[in-house]
C-alpha cells in the first residue's frame, strides 16, 4: 500500500499538511530532453534522447480564512523556507497524487509568494516549489582517451592522425619556404 493520500486537496511535505485549502496546483509536469542532429547529405535527422527535464515552478496555492490557519501558515513558512536569508532551503519528500503522478517525490520551496486577499474575506498565498535531484557524480576516465592504452599513439587513433597532418604541413612549408 501507497503512503500517498489519494485526496488531491491535501499536500504533504515530509509528512506534514501544507496548511488551509489547496485551491490549484500547477506545473508539476515532467518535459523531456531531446536533440535534434541534422544529418548529412540525404540521410535526415535523427534524434537523441538526452534525459528527463526537472520540474522547476511547481505552485501550489493555498486558502486560508481563519486566524487559525494564518498563524499556522507563518509557522508553515518557517518550516519550508531558509532559516536565514541567502541560505539553502531544506529538502522535503512531497505527498500529493497530482504531483506525485508523474514521479516527482523531491522538492524545495523556491519561492513564497505574498498573501493576496480573495472575495469574501479569504487570502491566498502562491508557494512555489522546484523538484531536487541530487547531483550524480560524472564518470571518470583518462583526461585524453589516446593515453588509455599506456600513452601509445595506434595507426588511425586521433593523435596519430595529428600527427600525421602536422608533418604534412610542415613539410608544405618547408617547400614552400624554398619557393
Amino acid at each position: 500500500m501507497s503512503s500517498f493520500t489519494d485526496d488531491p486537496s491535501i499536500v504533504k511535505l515530509s509528512g506534514s499538511d501544507i496548511p488551509g485549502s489547496v485551491v490549484s496546483i500547477k506545473g508539476a509536469e515532467r518535459g523531456f530532453e531531446w536533440d535534434v542532429q541534422k544529418g548529412t547529405g540525404s540521410s535526415g535527422a535523427a534524434t537523441v534522447f538526452k534525459g528527463a527535464k526537472i520540474a522547476e515552478k511547481i505552485e501550489i496555492v493555498v486558502k486560508y480564512t481563519t486566524l487559525e490557519e494564518e498563524t499556522a501558515l507563518k509557522a508553515y513558512r518557517a518550516y519550508i523556507a531558509p532559516a536565514k536569508i541567502g541560505g539553502k532551503p531544506p529538502t522535503f519528500n512531497i505527498e500529493n497524487p497530482l504531483i506525485n503522478f508523474n514521479k516527482i517525490e523531491k522538492v524545495s520551496v523556491s519561492i513564497v509568494g505574498q498573501p493576496e486577499v480573495t472575495a469574501g474575506l479569504g487570502r491566498t498565498i502562491a508557494l512555489t516549489f522546484i523538484e531536487y535531484q541530487p547531483p550524480v557524480p560524472a564518470k571518470t576516465g583518462p583526461a585524453d582517451p589516446a593515453k588509455a592504452g599506456g600513452g601509445k599513439d595506434a595507426a588511425g587513433s586521433p593523435n596519430a592522425d595529428i600527427a600525421a597532418l602536422q608533418k604534412q604541413r610542415d613539410a608544405l612549408a618547408a617547400e614552400y619556404s624554398k619557393s
